[in-house]
């Protein structure tokens, strides 16, 4: 009984088919016309998928990326946000880390924008430079290929290349211990002191060249609490409540800004950052 009900049902499936192909076949133009509907709709689909699942993959690959937040600012006037900024004061990360014990660590970044480095004798502009601070490599977990990650952007006059940059500049040569001349404001040798991998395409910090925050340390000092030119990031301890973290921060703005000052330093996930 079972196999003749398959084969019934087998005979009909063959029936049903012949009279689509001959629907198709009778009325051409209709049916290209809906076959090439269906086939744009689940190519736009797919790639739409493609596309969203890419945009929200932003600083995904960092290491503890769901306790890693930007510091940033806003002014706040009768209740009202007047200004929001992503930037922060330079020694807001150091002494949040100090004073707070949900704050595991920070890093103090600034984007430098252009600057002009000498390659035999040619001035090549390198476009996506950030200086940072001497935690940033371990702070985000970026592979090493060579050099020291908890020194190579300690000292002054110090640059970490991406592995293309590396092999632009040096070829096959290790570049460790080697010296570039920057131009744009310094006019003086860096020395390479580290290279990594290349970043991800899929990031909001992007950059060929880093430079030693250390290299400005006179400015860091003499800004202070003055101007809020920087990125700062810092990780927080697993399980921490950043919203109510937050709200202890007024105090800790009072104290170093004054409680008449109207900036209000705030928590932003990094994954939320690209969007």
């Amino acid at each position: 009984f079972g196999q003749n009900s398959l084969l019934k049902e087998t005979g009909m499936l063959k029936n049903y088919f012949k009279i689509s192909v001959r629907n198709l076949l009778r009325h051409k133009s209709y049916s290209a016309i809906n076959i090439v509907g269906l086939a744009v709709g689940l190519a736009a689909f797919l790639l739409i998928n493609q596309y969203v699942a890419y945009e929200r993959s932003y600083d995904n690959y960092h290491r503890d990326v769901d306790q890693i937040y930007r510091l940033t600012t806003d002014m706040i006037v009768d209740g009202e946000i007047k200004t929001r900024d992503a930037m922060s004061f330079n020694p807001s990360g150091k002494l949040l880390t100090d004073n707070y014990e949900e704050v595991e660590a920070y890093s103090l970044t600034y984007d430098n924008g252009n600057i002009n480095i000498r390659k035999g004798e040619e001035l090549v502009t390198e476009e996506t430079v950030k200086m940072v601070d001497e935690h940033f490599i371990n702070f985000f977990g970026y592979e090493v290929l060579a050099g020291d990650p908890v020194t190579m952007l300690k000292g002054p006059n110090s640059l970490v290349l991406t592995e293309s940059k590396a092999k632009f500049y040096f070829g096959d040569e290790n570049p460790i211990g080697k010296s570039l001349k920057v131009h744009s404001g310094f006019d003086q040798d860096f020395q390479i002191t580290g290279v990594i991998k290349d970043t991800p395409r899929n990031t909001h910090f992007k950059f060929d060249v880093l430079v030693s925050i250390a290299t400005i340390q006179d400015r860091l000092t003499r800004e202070g609490w003055n101007a809020f030119n920087y990125y700062t990031y810092v990780r927080l301890k697993k399980g921490t409540d950043a919203e109510r973290l937050e709200q202890e921060f007024v105090s800790f703005k009072d104290t170093y800004l004054g409680e008449e000052n109207k900036l209000f330093l705030n928590l932003q996930p990094i994954r939320d950052i690209h969007l």
